[in-house]
């Protein structure tokens, strides 16, 4: 953890840096940085390796301006309707960025935290609170009630109550205590020595103006918090809050999430009361921890809402209250944001629908004008491709399978309608035609694609095999003498039928393995010898002809030092056959002759594009050929890898830290191996059907691999919603 940073972590960390944005108090931009050379940017690393060497900080890294930024849909009048957001040094930021990628690899986050990380997404913590929420209310207790006319009351089952607490902290990220926080950074296991001490004074001694129109004031020295638009200081506040998700663990009747600074409790019972008992042990959790941790409840911006859809609710009209902090919350039932989605307590989503229904028409007036500009039809389908896409409502994954078929549909007829409008088309135009010109998915099928593509990423996270177990367990209603209670659908069971009709179409089962995601094997500090691996690609026109891009080729190739082996690999693919092959040629670069001395051949699935099969190619041949070939050779020595995929290539040149997929990952991984062996290896791109012989062997090695058994290859995720798409 306390080596120095690499160079290609400065650049993945410049590469990550977003164009456009506004500069720090030192002026500089972010655009700057993206031109600087190679002397230019080994002074900068230099310059963040004796700051994180040393713990000291240039002064002008302790500034920041603070510009009071308006949140969305608040009145602009009081002060709390704005948000801090702090404009600080671009250096300092490439310096949190490396220091966040080293922290990320070794302290995963709580698996009920989301936000401010890769695969935790907004719409992921609201789907898992819908579920949980219609799992209470698909709980049962059996209830008697009177007849009318007298007799032996009647026993009937009545669906339990959900509770929902939404908790909010007053000033979380501008209220940290940095002598808590320093003491959890203590307690990391990992965490180096030099790498606390730069954590100590970057939380220490920051000084703070406001900037309001062309007013700054004087610089305020801060004690407490983490400037907010800092890189680090959403993952400081993360790990300030682990301790609490940690201790409501604890807490069996009440599950917890939180997202960034919003904690939502859930749980459920018989009825108000049952609910209230079940919350509130995990109320005087969270009142303890906060006094403890010196963070302020906000009582008077926290929620308690009921959520019940069976009758005889005269109880739930009862004022019950709960503890929180130094006050009260009174349980109601009435509608509520839940992050991005306005929940009603039967769980229709009308009102969110007819939200986004109204943007719709905002977005058709936008268009108009756009088309009203004489703007070609490219632009306009540009334009409408840019606007309507945002169309269906944020979480739509989420609500969805909830939504009420009537406004659904007329959001559907408002997104179809604008496409006509924008493309003039007339109203009589097909649905489909419609669709095809306009080079957009139906809204259902979209919101649908998007659901299967959080249901396709929700098994495969690490640290989330709860959560999974928590989603897809289906509790069963009880029965009663010739009744039977009728469960809520579950939020995921529109979406797993979804998933059958659509395997059912492309011919695979739901069960078919599916590849892991990525799991960040590769620990920042290590890609000290990424320069070992250098990549080449001829350079020619789009048109050229094959003979101008073999020749562009050779001219490459020859200027190349000669090569101990070299590895070919090719990749087919057929999606008419379902079936795709991937193949890899060792040659000695020794030999006199021009023949492979191993050949490897794989399956690459029923769904595999071409540059999956590609993937898998070089997957295969480094672990089959190559490294068993070079397992016997101790002094230095260099490989080259010639494939014919430019996708792969860029896959693989954005380095080891920023691919995407497995199999990617698994590629760096034997490379940096070989490189730690002080092997360099060249990795060139070969054009096709030019006539270059050792690529022509690879491709048809590859088509002859189309016929091997493709039924037990794991598919990848994006290949199956490609298929789905289709």
């Amino acid at each position: 953890m306390d080596c120095p940073y690499t160079s290609y972590e400065l650049d993945l960390a410049i590469h990550d840096a977003p164009l456009g944005t506004a500069p720090g108090p030192d002026g500089i931009m972010n655009d700057f940085l993206h031109h600087l050379g190679p002397v230019a940017r080994n002074t900068l690393r230099v310059m963040i390796n004796t700051s994180f060497a040393s713990g000291e900080f240039p002064p002008q890294w302790k500034k920041g301006v603070t510009a009071p930024t308006p949140k969305p849909g608040k009145d602009p009048s009081p002060p709390d309707s704005y948000r801090p957001v702090t404009l600080l040094s671009v250096l300092l930021k490439v310096a949190e960025r490396m220091v966040h990628r080293r922290l990320t690899a070794l302290f995963p986050h709580h698996p009920r935290q989301f936000g401010f990380m890769a695969l935790r997404c907004t719409t992921d913590v609201v789907t898992l609170m819908l579920d949980q929420i219609t799992r209470g209310l698909n709980e049962f207790s059996m209830v008697e009630y009177s007849r009318t006319g007298g007799g032996a009351p009647n026993l009937h089952p009545r669906r339990h109550r959900s509770l929902a607490v939404l908790t909010d902290f007053l000033t979380a990220f501008d209220s940290l205590d940095h002598c808590k926080l320093l003491t959890i950074l203590d307690r990391l296991p990992q965490l180096g020595p030099r790498t606390k001490r730069w954590l100590q004074n970057y939380l220490r001694g920051r000084y703070i103006m406001v900037r309001v129109d062309e007013n700054t004031s004087r610089a305020q020295l801060t004690s407490a918090g983490v400037p907010q638009g800092s890189v680090l200081g959403p993952q400081l506040f993360l790990y300030y809050v682990d301790d609490l998700l940690c201790r409501l663990d604890n807490i069996f009747s009440v599950s917890a999430f939180m997202y960034a600074d919003d904690l939502t409790l859930i749980a459920s019972g018989a009825d108000i009361r049952d609910c209230a008992s079940a919350m509130q042990p995990a109320l005087d959790v969270i009142t303890a921890w906060a006094a403890e941790y010196n963070l302020k409840l906000n009582v008077f911006k926290s929620d308690a809402v009921l959520f019940y859809v069976s009758s005889h609710t005269a109880s739930d009209a009862e004022e019950v209250y709960l503890r929180l902090g130094h006050g009260t919350l009174r349980i109601e039932s009435r509608p509520i944001k839940l992050l991005v989605v306005n929940i009603k307590r039967l769980l229709n989503f009308g009102p969110h629908i007819n939200k986004a229904s109204k943007q719709t028409m905002i977005h058709r007036y936008q268009l108009n004008l756009v088309a009203q500009a004489d703007a070609n039809h490219h632009t306009m389908r540009s334009f409408l491709i840019r606007y309507l896409y945002s169309v269906p409502p944020h979480g739509s994954e989420a609500v969805l399978p909830c939504v009420v078929p009537a406004c659904l549909q007329n959001l559907e007829v408002r997104y179809r309608d604008s496409c006509k409008a924008s493309l003039g088309l007339s109203a009589a135009t097909e649905n489909s035609s419609v669709y095809l010109e306009a080079n957009l998915l139906p809204l259902s099928k979209l919101s649908m694609l998007r659901a299967l593509a959080q249901h396709e990423r929700f098994p495969r996270p690490p640290n989330t095999d709860g959560i999974r177990r928590a989603i897809y367990a289906q509790p069963a209603p009880p029965t009663t003498y010739r009744r039977r209670a009728t469960p809520i659908p579950l939020p995921k069971e529109m979406v797993l039928k979804e998933l059958q009709r659509v395997c059912d179409l492309i011919g695979i089962p739901t069960d078919h393995p599916r590849e892991p995601l990525i799991c960040r094997r590769i620990r920042p500090w290590e890609t000290e010898l990424c320069h070992f691996i250098r990549f080449h690609q001829p350079q020619y026109d789009k048109d050229a002809s094959e003979e101008v891009k073999k020749r562009a080729f050779d001219t490459v190739y020859t200027k190349l030092p000669s090569h101990r082996f070299e590895l070919w690999t090719d990749g087919s693919s057929s999606l008419a056959e379902r079936a795709s092959g991937a193949a890899a040629l060792l040659y000695d670069g020794t030999a006199p002759h021009d023949k492979p001395v191993q050949i490897y051949h794989a399956a690459a699935g029923p769904l595999a594009c071409s540059y999956r099969a590609e993937c898998l190619a070089l997957e295969g041949g480094l672990s089959h050929l190559l490294l068993p070939a070079l397992q016997n050779i101790q002094d230095p020595t260099s490989i080259l890898i010639a494939t014919d995929s430019l996708p792969a290539i860029e896959a693989l040149r954005v380095g080891p830290l920023a691919v995407h997929d497995r199999v990617t990952e698994d590629i760096w991984l034997m490379l940096l191996s070989l490189a730690c062996r002080n092997i360099t290896v060249d990795i060139i791109f070969s054009p096709t059907y030019c006539g270059i012989q050792r690529n022509e062997a690879a491709d048809v090695e590859a088509t002859r691999a189309r016929d091997l058994p493709q039924e037990n290859i794991p598919i990848w995720h994006v290949d199956f919603l490609t298929a789905v798409k289709r």
